[in-house]
């Protein structure tokens, strides 16, 4: 049967094709999420049949996900033998680190005068905190890698660009892939971290642009230079 344009039988079709949709959206948040959490060996096959029991879909949506990947550049299709993670060349991390800086100093630009204070004090006394444990004990309870994370996107997001914050994030979690792979250890780099990060709030907090930018492309450029040491 033809439906005419207002019949109330189309939604149906929407419905329809809801569910495949979101059984390929889970696997894929999950797969990506192993992934990030190196729970993924490198040098092992991604199975789509054992992934597929693992997150517990079926392989119809394990393959579209691991397809999904693929496009955006997390892992790599090897023939026959399957899909494999996709760890970058130390080019490739490069080229990445060049890409995000141009990104992330642009949107600084976008979102500084729409940065809330209230939110840039509490990203403030939070790495503060981190670094007082950090001087004290050369440790810390809290996690300064997901306060880092959380103050980049904090500053991608407040652009109202969609399309920007779709692109830094694909970049930053392909960066992360080399960092958690190459069993990267951050030691000193820690407190110079939060240092930058720091420095990089006190900009923004006085709605100082060209000190925020050249503050942001300093930690990005110290970020690069310690990871191409290791690789």
């Amino acid at each position: 049967m033809i439906y005419v344009q207002g019949e109330k039988k189309l939604p149906r079709i929407r419905q329809l094709q809801k569910g495949p949709v979101l059984r390929s959206e889970k696997a894929y948040s999950q797969i990506k999420k192993m992934i990030l959490e190196r729970n993924i060996s490198p040098k092992e096959p991604l199975s789509e049949s054992k992934l597929a029991a693992m997150i517990g879909i079926g392989r119809t949506p394990a393959r579209e996900a691991l397809k999904r990947l693929k496009n955006e550049g997390f892992i790599i299709s090897s023939g026959k033998k399957g899909y494999f993670l996709n760890i970058p060349t130390a080019q490739e991390i490069k080229d990445l680190y060049e890409v995000r800086a141009i990104l992330e100093i642009a949107a600084v630009r976008l979102a500084i005068q729409r940065l809330d204070p209230d939110e840039i004090e509490a990203f403030k006394n939070r790495l503060l905190t981190l670094k007082t444990e950090l001087d004290n004990a050369d440790e810390s309870k809290g996690d300064y890698v997901k306060a880092g994370k959380e103050l980049h996107y904090f500053i991608i997001e407040r652009t109202g660009n969609g399309k920007l914050e779709e692109m830094v994030k694909k970049l930053y979690e392909q960066i992360e892939i080399s960092r958690l792979y190459s069993f990267y250890s951050y030691g000193k780099r820690r407190k110079e971290s939060i240092n930058e990060h720091i420095n990089i709030v006190n900009a923004l907090q006085a709605r100082d642009m060209e000190k925020s930018q050249a503050s942001l492309e300093a930690h990005l450029k110290s970020a690069f230079e310690m990871l191409m040491k290791i690789l």
